[in-house]
């Protein structure tokens, strides 16, 4: 299965589990036991409290005492999200290269015949 497949997929997932009490399960998780809260942004940090870790606190990470990570679906949605803008963004610039490596190599053929250059090794 392709990475693009893959993250649509579990992106429609997440987006239908919304309103199952993900959240409120983790809540309750984070509140009685010592663990990590991985959320996306500040903001959301609000939700979990001192449990919370945010993306930009992951680079800031190395030497945290190891405790069991709990991922919440909006986070989760985020990174399907992300992770699915990059592979686009990557697609589009190889799509851009293999154009551009088409067209130069039209402009040699058109060259070559203009100018009555012929390569048999091709």
């Amino acid at each position: 299965m392709n990475t693009r497949k893959i993250f649509n997929g579990l992106y429609s997932f997440l987006l239908a589990m919304r309103r199952s009490g993900t959240t409120t399960l983790i809540k309750e998780i984070s509140s009685k036991h010592d663990v990590y809260v991985l959320v996306s942004s500040e903001r959301d940090k609000e939700l979990f409290g001192e449990s919370a870790l945010s993306f930009s606190e992951l680079s800031r990470s190395a030497g945290l005492p190891l405790k069991p990570v709990l991922v919440d679906n909006s986070t989760l949605l985020r990174l399907c999200e992300s992770a699915a803008n990059e592979i686009d963004r990557l697609d589009d610039g190889l799509n851009a290269q293999r154009e551009l490596v088409k067209s130069i190599k039209d402009l040699i053929i058109r060259f070559e015949n203009a100018n009555c250059i012929h390569d048999n090794a091709r």
